[in-house]
């Protein structure tokens, strides 16, 4: 558990000192392709209602934790200290608060410099709605909603996550408690995923981006409340 603890702390100093690493097997790019094929397959057969949106999740969240846990057994018999590396670079990877206040920083310094125009723009690149006719008082407010959707989603969730899955397989004897979490953190990941590509409430997707959508809002209703602690 002490290297289950001390992973978690060491992705966080790696992301506040580096942000989001830009490797092409970064797998949250890994878990966006693989939802892209998924999807593309399930629509050519048809499988466009709620029962293709939840075969939709079932093999993605299996296809990523399947996919984690077959790497890591054949690196834990190369070398144990090459687990702990990939369980390390996967927790960084999940993790993106640099990248968060890397993005809320520059509409903070327009609204401070009065430029509204500039401030609009920099807050367009956070939110998925138009921001032309914001004035100031709703430049900062989506910047702040944003902010604070995105912390949870972004920080706190797969925190949350990967020390609930950790701290649980410890208690229950799991030898690899950091195994465990990094389990928690790479499934909590493509649901969100899932609900960013697949969980709109457009016709296209309405049923078939349903099954996503619910169960981001159920991996981050305790997060979310914690957030306001």
């Amino acid at each position: 558990m002490i290297l289950a603890a001390a992973i978690l702390v060491s992705a966080l100093a790696l992301d506040s000192l580096l942000g989001d690493p830009p490797f092409l097997f970064h797998p949250v790019r890994l878990i966006g392709a693989t939802i892209s094929a998924f999807e593309k397959l399930l629509l050519r057969l048809r499988w466009s209602g709620s029962g293709g949106g939840i075969l939709l999740v079932t093999m993605t969240i299996g296809l990523a934790i399947g996919a984690y846990l077959t790497l890591r057994q054949f690196i834990v018999g190369l070398h144990p200290f090459l687990a702990t590396v990939l369980d390390l670079y996967l927790a960084y990877s999940c993790l993106a608060l640099k990248d968060l206040c890397k993005h809320a920083e520059p509409i903070a310094e327009t609204l401070t410099r009065s430029d509204l125009t500039q401030a609009r723009t920099e807050l367009q690149k956070i939110v998925g709605r138009d921001t032309s006719n914001l004035n100031p008082e709703g430049v900062a407010r989506g910047a702040v909603e944003s902010v604070a959707e995105n912390f949870v989603d972004g920080v706190l969730s797969p925190i949350f996550w990967y020390t609930l899955i950790a701290v649980f397989s410890h208690v229950f004897g799991c030898p690899a408690p950091a195994a465990a979490g990094i389990v928690g953190m790479l499934g909590f990941k493509a649901i969100s995923t899932l609900d960013s590509m697949v969980g709109y409430r457009s016709e296209h997707y309405l049923l078939f981006g349903r099954p996503a959508a619910r169960l981001d809002d159920l991996a981050n209703f305790l997060p979310a409340r914690l957030s306001l602690i």
